[in-house]
C-alpha cells in the first residue's frame, strides 16, 4: 500500500487522494464567485430592524453610548455582556444616525469577510476546489445567511474565530500572522 492509497477517499484502484483537485476552478471562477457573494451578501442587507432579544439589548446599549449615558441597558449600568459590540454599534449610531442599515451592513459585511477567511483556511490545508466548495455550503447555509443578516454578534464573532484560525496557520507556516 502506497501512502497515497492510505489517505484515498476513492478506493485504491481509481488512484483518487485527499490532495488531489478532481474539481479545480481557475483564479477568475473563484472571484467570480467571491464578488457574486459579495454582492448578494452586502446587497441583500436592509434598513429593516429583526427584533431579537439580543439585538434589542445590543442596539440599547449602543445608543446609550453614542448619547453619552454610558454602558446602560433601561437607564441601569449593565454588565452581563462585553461591551465590543454595543461599542461598534455606538461608532456606527454616531457616524450614520439612528438607522438600520449601517449596523445590517456591518454584520452582512462580516459574513461575507468571514466567508473569505473560510476559503483561506480551507485553501491552506486543502486545494482550491475543497476551499470553494466549503465556502459555498457555507454562504448558503441558512443558519450561516441568516445569522449574518441580523443584527447579533455571531457574523462579528464568526469574523475573529476564523481569522485566529487563519493567522495560526499562517503563522506555522509562512512566520507571520497577518
Amino acid at each position: 500500500m502506497t501512502t497515497n492509497d492510505a489517505t484515498s477517499l476513492r478506493p485504491a484502484e481509481t488512484g483518487g487522494s485527499v490532495g488531489v483537485d478532481t474539481f479545480a476552478p481557475t483564479r477568475k471562477q473563484v472571484v467570480t464567485v467571491f464578488i457574486a457573494l459579495a454582492v448578494l451578501y452586502i446587497g441583500s442587507a436592509t434598513g429593516k430592524w429583526f427584533p431579537t432579544p439580543d439585538s434589542a439589548l445590543y442596539l440599547s446599549l449602543g445608543r446609550s453610548i453614542a448619547n453619552g449615558e454610558g454602558y446602560t441597558f433601561n437607564g441601569k449600568f449593565h454588565s452581563l455582556d462585553t461591551p465590543g459590540f454595543p461599542l461598534i454599534l455606538a461608532g456606527l449610531r454616531t457616524l450614520f444616525g439612528p438607522t438600520a442599515w449601517a449596523p445590517n451592513i456591518f454584520v452582512a459585511a462580516c459574513g461575507f469577510v468571514t466567508l473569505l477567511l473560510v476559503y483561506n483556511v480551507v485553501i491552506r490545508l486543502s486545494h482550491r476546489g475543497l476551499a470553494l466548495s466549503v465556502v459555498l455550503a457555507t454562504a448558503f447555509s441558512y443558519t450561516f445567511y441568516n445569522s449574518t443578516h441580523k443584527v447579533l454578534t455571531d457574523g462579528v464573532f464568526a469574523v475573529f474565530f476564523w481569522g485566529a484560525i487563519y493567522a495560526y496557520l499562517r503563522f506555522r507556516r509562512d512566520g507571520v500572522w497577518w
